[in-house]
């Protein structure tokens, strides 16, 4: 069983002058527009190579939108239902505030920003390695299949060797390889262009429906090896812009941990090849932004030590700046459990930290054996 602590503790949130419901219903069909009409998600497809029938155009304020640049983005990590009434799950505020299907100049920059930071550090990724592995897993670094399912509970050990097993089993050659980076890269390059073109968090929150929630319980189970293996390697990269498109554009954390949520509920195998570090980093910002919870931090923490997921670097640097601004906050009152899960998260960042003190020095010494060699 997975470990998920970290709850919404309320059906309902006020945040930021917003009503939202954490548990929205969902209808358990995802429809798919295809030439002009509405066709379950289990229609068969003649041609198994065409990517574009994930990617709905239902919306009216769709239309006329801008096709995807031809140039597809690389901007994935070196290691990486719709209802009636969806329109209602996340309402804009009712007074002061600009009509629906608009953003304020503000958020429109803070939006490029966003893009920009993302652009930037896959662009510098992807100079420092040129071949980025096809897959991520939280057990990353390991030397053989089984040290890496063996970091995995024992509960999410048998998902995950099915998922490497199928992989390994399915590595592709040079051409297969081609068309999977090809595959992989439309995935997220539509996600961010529907990210991009989107005018509201009810857009933004359909993007996910479509691209992610409502792939993952089809892609993780069937299709071609490479549809298959292209959506592994997308999903934490495209789920991760979303939840940080919603927590920073939209100021709406209570959204992003929702997201995280869903897609921790999917299943096992969307929560292993879904919520990779990088997806955890941003739920720990939504956590915190949102309503300063130390004890919520904890549980994620914990959360991502039971099902081996192990911090990185910007995990660190979240837990640091947690820490500065509970000491230097004024005005704020603490509990006494509070100061004591600071003291947990501090010895799990100095963990993290010697950990990746210990893997540079490694890498460096392999270098130089290459090097000699």
């Amino acid at each position: 069983m997975i470990a998920a602590t970290c709850r919404p503790r309320a059906r309902l949130l006020i945040v930021c002058g917003h009503r939202h419901s954490l548990w929205p219903r969902f209808d358990v069909g995802l429809q798919i527009r295809k030439q002009g009409s509405w066709a379950r998600q289990d229609t068969k497809y003649e041609n198994e190579e065409d990517w574009d029938y994930l990617f709905s155009s239902g919306t009216s304020s769709s239309a006329g939108r801008e096709e995807p640049p031809e140039e597809l983005l690389r901007v994935m990590d070196d290691n990486t239902l719709y209802s009636e009434s969806f329109g209602q799950m996340l309402k804009p505020p009712r007074s002061e505030a600009p009509p629906k299907g608009t953003m304020t100049q503000g958020e429109q920059q803070v939006f490029g920003r966003i893009f920009e930071s993302i652009l930037a550090d896959r662009t510098q990724k992807d100079a420092q390695t040129a071949t980025p592995p096809l897959f991520y897993t939280p057990a990353a670094g390991g030397n053989s299949l089984m040290s890496q399912v063996s970091e995995y509970p024992e509960a999410l050990r048998t998902a995950a060797m099915r998922t490497f097993n199928a992989l390994q089993a399915e590595m592709p050659s040079t051409a297969e390889e081609a068309e999977l980076f090809k595959g992989r890269d439309k995935l997220v390059s539509h996600t961010l262009h529907a990210l991009k073109h989107a005018r509201s968090d009810a857009e933004v929150l359909e993007v996910f429906m479509q691209n992610v929630y409502g792939p993952s319980k089809r892609e993780l189970q069937g299709h071609t090896k490479i549809r298959r293996t292209a959506f592994v390697t997308a999903f934490p990269g495209m789920l991760g812009a979303i939840m940080r498109t919603m927590r920073v554009a939209y100021v709406d954390p209570a959204a992003s941990i929702t997201m995280f949520e869903r897609i921790k509920g999917a299943g096992i195998e969307a929560y292993v090849a879904g919520c990779s570090v990088e997806v955890y980093n941003e739920a720990l910002r939504a956590r915190w932004e949102g309503w300063r919870d130390v004890q919520g931090l904890g549980e994620l923490v914990d959360e991502m030590q039971t099902n081996s997921v192990f911090g990185n670097g910007e995990t660190a640097a979240i837990l640091r700046e947690v820490r500065i601004a509970v000491d230097t906050m004024k005005g704020a009152v603490w509990a006494a459990e509070d100061f004591d899960t600071l003291d947990q998260l501090d010895t799990y960042r100095r963990r993290i930290l010697n950990r990746e003190e210990r893997q540079c020095a490694a890498n460096v010494r392999e270098e130089r054996q290459y090097g000699k060699g």
